[in-house]
């Protein structure tokens, strides 16, 4: 099989086997979702442009991390697993054998945690003295989130609009 390009984002292509790699976990939950055919079929489109627009977004960030110098290691990928497994009240192994159930590799998993981890850090280097997280009311929180939020998609267009991206799907 012939693989093919779906988008470029400056001069680094993103292919329709990544694509197909990235949808396929979201694709499992959704096939068991929805029974009717046709709502499928719909639904696997919008998670399939979803996907690449993540896709395309991670590749912004990850160049805008690269160009600061900053890296995830082994260990703060292994913190990152746990703290998942710690939210939801599971263990490191059930969290691995969730990841399988969908499909993903443990190698694309980790690649997604180091992903979070430093897309987590870039946007907290945006949002440093612009948010208040010391009180702890629940409005405030929420309030905060919101205006995180904010930041970090006024940030990815930034990222998008100073970028070739050519989408050919």
């Amino acid at each position: 099989m012939f693989d093919r390009i779906v988008a470029v984002v400056d001069h680094d292509p993103i292919l329709l086997s990544e694509l197909d790699r990235a949808t396929h976990p979201f694709l499992v939950v959704m096939e068991a979702q929805i029974p009717d055919a046709t709502k499928r079929e719909e639904a696997r489109l919008g998670i399939f442009k979803e996907t690449l627009d993540k896709l395309i977004d991670r590749r912004l960030v990850e160049r805008a991390a690269l160009k600061k110098g900053m890296r995830v290691s082994e260990t703060e990928i292994d913190q990152g697993i746990e703290s998942i497994a710690k939210q939801n009240n599971i263990t490191t192994a059930a969290v691995s054998a969730e990841v399988a159930r969908t499909g993903m590799t443990e190698k694309e998993y980790r690649a997604e945690i180091a992903y979070q981890v430093l897309e987590g850090r870039m946007v907290f280097l945006l949002v440093q003295g612009k948010i208040d997280t010391s009180d702890p009311a629940p409005s405030a929180r929420e309030t905060a989130q919101k205006k995180l939020a904010k930041i970090r998609n006024e940030w990815i267009a930034k990222l998008r609009a100073e970028a070739f991206i050519e989408v050919r799907m």
